[in-house]
């Protein structure tokens, strides 16, 4: 092979190299550049649907408000979390929704459930169709405070937080139970496809004490105990209000993100 010919396919080479690096390189960059735009896209419509269900919880709760149907009852948006309503019960003051140690709901909570169900699954399902990012769970979760029970005093905590779980769980279960029933399609005036979206997205979940509420140990104090990193010193447990029910909601996506 002549000189000239091995130095003409040398430069051949070099060129076919350079011209492949360049096409991948663009390759790259379009690449990025449609994931960058997907992404910003996702969190846009994300943030839409966050906005729109968090709106519809807002509705409830002041809807609720308004037919004072729930008294007793203390109705509220989770401090730091609007995806969940807050429904805390009063025991031992003739309104509470379960007796001491019982999961059979009252007829006073029966009849606020009723009410509170039909609004908050309707509206949830309406805004739903609406949303680019739709609901994966709705979570109906039932809650205790510390205290032990007379059956489980002198155990440890073990044993307590175990019958609390239990109970907690059968709470969430029978509120849970009562909404299904309350809330048939006809009766809402929806098609019969909201009953099949309800099934699949309800669920019960017990927490025990796992996630109990604080309050200030002083009046005088200014120490926020509404968020997990609480001053523990300057909070105590309230175990009023941590006997609730909480209803909630997650997207299909971390609208966060």
């Amino acid at each position: 092979m002549s000189k000239y010919q091995k130095k003409k396919q040398e430069n051949f080479v070099w060129l076919s190299y350079a011209d492949l690096s360049t096409g991948l390189m663009i390759s790259f960059v379009l690449i990025f550049l449609m994931l960058d735009k997907e992404n910003s896209s996702y969190k846009r419509d994300a943030k839409n649907s966050f906005d729109g269900f968090k709106k519809v919880n807002e509705l409830v709760i002041k809807e609720i408000k308004k037919q004072n149907i729930c008294a007793g009852a203390v109705i509220k948006s989770r401090p730091n979390q609007p995806e969940t309503i807050q429904i805390m019960y009063k025991e031992g003051r003739g309104n509470s929704w379960f007796k001491g140690g019982s999961h059979v709901l009252e007829p006073h909570a029966k009849q606020c459930l009723k009410s509170f169900g039909k609004i908050w699954l309707k509206e949830m399902y309406k805004e739903n169709r609406k949303q680019k990012i739709k609901i994966k769970n709705l979570i109906i979760e039932g809650h205790t405070n510390s205290l032990a029970r007379a059956k489980v005093r002198g155990l440890g905590n073990e044993a307590n937080f175990l019958d609390n779980l239990e109970l907690s769980q059968q709470r969430a279960f029978a509120t849970t139970r009562f909404i299904i029933k309350a809330t048939k399609h006809t009766t809402l005036k929806l098609t019969k496809s909201f009953d099949k979206w309800k099934n699949k997205k309800l669920s019960a979940n017990g927490r025990s004490y796992s996630d109990r509420l604080y309050k200030r140990r002083s009046i005088s104090s200014k120490e926020d105990c509404t968020t997990k990193d609480a001053n523990l010193r300057k909070c105590e447990e309230d175990t009023t209000n941590s006997k609730r029910v909480e209803f909630k909601y997650t997207l299909q996506h971390d609208y966060k993100s």
